[in-house]
């Protein structure tokens, strides 16, 4: 019984959190290299730089995996 308390809890946790927080932070940025903004999903860790133009993908790091030159 604690098992399903603890599933439903979880659920509505998850779900709280897409309605307050919604999946998606914007990162407003405005460097050398980069003007706009930086979208990431929360729940995923996609990135994507935005400008007014178009958006483009950001590969992320993996944990362990070497900086790609």
């Amino acid at each position: 019984m604690n098992i399903i308390y603890a599933v439903v809890l979880s659920i509505v946790l998850l779900l709280g959190s897409f309605l307050i927080g919604g999946v998606y932070t914007i990162v407003p940025v405005t460097t050398a290299n980069a003007v706009g903004s930086f979208v990431i999903n929360r729940y995923t860790g996609r990135v994507w730089l935005c400008n007014t133009n178009s958006c483009r993908d950001i590969p992320t790091m993996v944990p362990g995996q070497a900086p790609a030159n």
